[in-house]
Parts: C-alpha cells; sequence; structure tokens
C-alpha cells in the first residue's frame, strides 16, 4: 500500500498538521515563535494562552501560570536559584 501524498494528509482542522484550536489565527503559532526566536518558557505561555478557550480551558490557564511562576523565581534569585519549589 502506498502512503498518502502530503498534502492529502493535510487539511484545514487536522489535529497535527493545523489543530482547530490554532486554525482562527493567521500564522501557526510555532511559526511566529520560531520565526522570532522565542524562547521556549515564552512560546509556552503564548501557546498555552493562546488556545485556553478552545483546547484545555482552565488548566491550560494554569500551565501558562505555572511557567511565569518559575521564570520569576528564576529570575528573581538567579545568582542562587535552587528548585525547589518549582522543579518537575
Amino acid at each position: 500500500m502506498e502512503a498518502p501524498d502530503w498534502d492529502e494528509e493535510k487539511t484545514l482542522n487536522d489535529q497535527v498538521f493545523r489543530p482547530i484550536y490554532y486554525s482562527q489565527y493567521l500564522q501557526e503559532p510555532f511559526t511566529f515563535f520560531f520565526l522570532n526566536n522565542l524562547p521556549f518558557a515564552e512560546a509556552s505561555v503564548c501557546k498555552y494562552v493562546l488556545r485556553w478557550r478552545a483546547k484545555n480551558g482552565i488548566e491550560d490557564l494554569q500551565k501558562a501560570k505555572r511557567i511565569i511562576d518559575m521564570m520569576i523565581e528564576m529570575e528573581t534569585n538567579k545568582e542562587d536559584y535552587i528548585a525547589e519549589k518549582t522543579c518537575l
């Protein structure tokens, strides 16, 4: 059996190539993050905030908040940061 053509697999709301929760935007968020060299943490916060209404609701906002809290803790304790409270 032949593998499907790339274009056949790609649809507007495809969960892999173009999830519905990002299709409302003119540009895929990852493309924006990549082209603008956004660091991982900042890109993750944006990702969760952009999709929260259409995907995981409050859980996505909590994930964004957790990352922001970790960023604040790391930045305010840069010299002697120990990942006690926010480590995974």
